[in-house]
């Protein structure tokens, strides 16, 4: 990626889907967890190429290790969305459309997806 990048300037956007599966799959490795925090470090630190980091996961990063192996990332969440508040959750409408055109009980799903919006507590939290 660093050859490529030197090249021709261009940056990558990398995305890694589930990036805690070792913490949940392999919860006594902690060699094997080290060892992966540590690649991703050496791959994603400081690194010019990286134009942005995308990582989706259960755990939040910051949990890991002794120290501070992969500390460049800023942690989004369901509860604490920051300024991603406004594009996440659905609103009523959305979620009556689509249950309309799949053909599901409105009501029903509703009160299961149980409303996780939570843009007014983001927007009170960053005044």
């Amino acid at each position: 990626m660093g050859k490529f990048y030197q090249a021709t300037g261009t940056q990558f956007v990398i995305v890694i889907d589930e990036w805690d599966a070792v913490f949940c799959q392999r919860q006594n490795d902690k060699d094997g967890q080290r060892e992966f925090l540590d690649f991703l470090r050496d791959w994603l630190k400081d690194k010019p190429y990286v134009a942005l980091a995308y990582m989706t996961g259960i755990l939040p990063i910051k949990k890991y290790g002794q120290h501070s192996a992969i500390n460049m990332f800023t942690e989004f969440s369901m509860m604490f969305p920051r300024q991603l508040a406004p594009y996440t959750g659905f609103t009523e409408a959305e979620v009556r459309a689509l249950s309309q055109r799949y053909g599901r009980d409105f009501a029903a799903i509703r009160d299961w997806y149980d409303d996780y919006a939570v843009a007014d507590i983001v927007a009170a939290d960053c005044a």
